[in-house]
């Protein structure tokens, strides 16, 4: 790899001689993607927003390595014994980046903000469950009570979607105003966003309330974090060598292998929770509203081959509804739809879809069987399943869009396929992704994007959520997950990874809960 070596030896004699003169430490993250459309928490529901998000705001609480909630914003927290209520009991002494003190009423605003479906939130008003509203007790005290019993409690709150914002910012400017800029209380303050091109974040010189479970305490490291959105892969992995970047976002596993056998770099793998790469199918659409259809794309695809000849090993394909790391993950979907084409073309040729004219596609009811399916990642992959596909007489008809364009074709319905994933510790997740209130309409961007409206799986997943003890949650849970098989409603396809590649002359970078953003606070350069 003598191409980069030029640069990077460049790259590394300017950082040592700017901390050498005590000037600022710039640290540079280029992201994969260039179409952000908010930086407020309450919003969004992207992680590539998350991951500026992040270090401009904190949680309540965190989850340390073993998964136990660990104190962040909160000093203590007191679970009511019926859990239609939480109290959290502040640290003093928390600012916002603008002067405002984060007490009390500050998460009050917050969360009746998210509940307000004039704020538009898109994954925050989940996380917030069965919210009934906040009691303010005094200025470092509130409990958030709930309309019914809410298990998941806590995977909400350590979550970023959660995170405080500064009401005095949002009140004087606007929420339109305050998307594009973030007031938080997190070690990093927002300074600019050129749209699609960089953001810059400066070190809070006050902070001073990290997590319980961060590897120092006050101001962060870095001086100066940047973001630079870089789509092409190719063109990431040079900026990284080049010393342009410092930290490379989801590189092709191509550039990693490489990088691995390189001194100056290091991988940072996050094996992700939540909900892994999935094909939604639309059962309100033909040809995805015939269950056969459903049932023999399960069949006709050996995932475990197409995902480690497309990612060369460094990922692995999935196995259930949820990720196999998140709790209550049920292993009865590895093997539920055998690997079998013969089968899946059986399944067709039963439910009359037979190729009539001779061009290698089934048809039935002289409407050949074709599947649309916007995406906005995963290019490689979906190439691969198509050409899967193709062989048992289905055609998947894969479009590469924008995040606009897909969102519009979602909420219109006009789709019969798509691609999702989530990043969650919990399997509360699945109420987002299923629930027949979160069906997407026009105006409404929600995630039941198979457009299955059941009260069997809504009053399951309340009972999930109602749970109070683990053994029962899982159990309700692994009864939904195993209907979503019978019904063939979506198809898992890869377990989401997170392959970032940085400088080896940095430590100190770690993984966000769910492990999919990284986390730049305790950053600096290496002995």
């Amino acid at each position: 790899m003598h191409r980069r070596w030029l640069g990077v030896l460049l790259g590394l004699l300017l950082l040592l001689t700017s901390v050498a003169a005590l000037a600022d430490l710039t640290v540079v993250w280029g992201e994969d993607r260039d179409d952000l459309a908010t930086l407020d928490p309450r919003i969004t529901q992207s992680r590539h927003e998350l991951q500026v998000i992040r270090q401009v705001f904190d949680s309540l609480i965190t989850l340390d390595d073993a998964g136990n909630p660990v104190p962040w914003l909160a000093e203590s927290w007191d679970v009511a014994a019926d859990y239609t209520s939480i109290t959290f009991h502040l640290k003093p002494g928390i600012l916002f980046h603008d002067g405002t003190p984060c007490n009390a009423d500050a998460f009050k605003f917050t969360y009746d903000s998210i509940a307000d479906p004039a704020t538009g939130s898109q994954a925050a008003i989940d996380y917030l469950g069965p919210y009934k509203g906040t009691v303010v007790h005094d200025d470092l005290t509130f409990t958030v009570e709930y309309t019914r019993p809410y298990g998941a409690m806590i995977s909400g709150f350590v979550l970023t979607y959660l995170a405080p914002v500064s009401p005095t910012a949002v009140q004087a400017n606007g929420d339109a105003w305050f998307a594009e800029n973030p007031v938080g209380t997190g070690p990093f303050k927002f300074v600019e966003w050129v749209r699609r091109s960089h953001i810059t974040l400066v070190k809070n010189t006050e902070y001073n309330w990290a997590p319980a479970n961060a590897l120092h305490n006050g101001p962060a490291y870095i001086d100066t974090l940047g973001f630079k959105f870089i789509k092409e892969n190719s063109t990431r992995a040079a900026a990284l060598e080049t010393g342009e970047i410092h930290v490379g976002d989801l590189m092709d596993p191509l550039d990693v292998m490489a990088f691995e056998g390189d001194d100056d770099f290091d991988v940072f793998l996050g094996r992700v929770g939540g909900v892994p790469v999935t094909l939604y199918l639309n059962t309100s659409r033909f040809p995805t509203n015939d269950r056969a259809v459903r049932q023999a794309i399960f069949h006709a695809l050996d995932l475990e081959t197409i995902v480690d000849n497309v990612f060369f090993g460094y990922l692995k394909a999935a196995t259930g509804v949820l990720a196999s790391s998140t709790f209550c993950y049920w292993p009865g979907g590895d093997g539920y739809y055998p690997y079998d084409p013969a089968k899946a073309e059986a399944i067709l040729e039963e439910a009359g879809w037979v190729d009539t004219n001779g061009n290698g596609i089934r048809d039935k009811f002289g409407q050949e069987l074709s599947i649309y399916c916007p995406i906005i990642f995963k290019a490689t992959l979906m190439t691969a399943v198509q050409a899967e596909l193709r062989k048992v007489g289905i055609d998947l008809n894969v479009e590469n869009v924008t995040k606009a364009r897909q969102d519009e074709l979602i909420m219109n319905n006009e789709y019969e396929a798509g691609l999702v994933r989530w990043v969650a510790t919990d399997p509360s997740v699945l109420g987002i992704l299923m629930h027949t209130d979160n069906i997407p309409a026009p105006g409404y961007f929600k995630f039941n994007w198979q457009h299955y409206s059941s009260s069997v799986i809504d009053r399951l997943l309340a009972e999930a959520e109602s749970a109070t003890s683990p053994d029962e949650r899982c159990s309700i849970y692994a009864t939904l997950q195993e209907l979503v098989y019978d019904l063939a409603l979506m198809v898992p396809l890869q377990e989401t990874t997170q392959t970032v590649v940085y400088a080896s002359n940095l430590t100190g970078l770690r993984w966000e809960v769910g492990n999919y953003q990284a986390i730049f606070y305790d950053v600096q350069l290496a002995d």
